[in-house]
């Protein structure tokens, strides 16, 4: 975590930080600090699909999980290979 909160103080807008961050957080069973470290990634990074993967996967309303992958596939559709990490 100390590596991706190191990343987000020297550039605030690096996506890639904030879903890693995300990440470490899911692991660390942190749902709520993991959601807005992933809502934050998939904000600055249009292009990045992994962050709605984890968001799904964080989330207990079937609904919800169901837009959320959606909105991943949507966006691999639309950008190929760049939308993983």
């Amino acid at each position: 975590a100390d590596h991706a909160l190191r990343a987000i103080a020297c550039d605030p807008t690096y996506a890639r930080a904030h879903y890693r961050l995300g990440r470490i957080l899911t692991t660390l069973e942190r749902p709520g600090d993991a959601r807005l470290a992933l809502l934050r990634a998939a904000e600055l990074d249009p292009v990045l699909a992994a962050p709605y993967y984890w968001l799904a996967r964080l989330t207990k309303d079937p609904g919800e999980q169901d837009l959320l992958r959606r909105q991943g596939l949507t966006i691999l559709k639309r950008t190929g290979p760049r939308g993983i990490l």
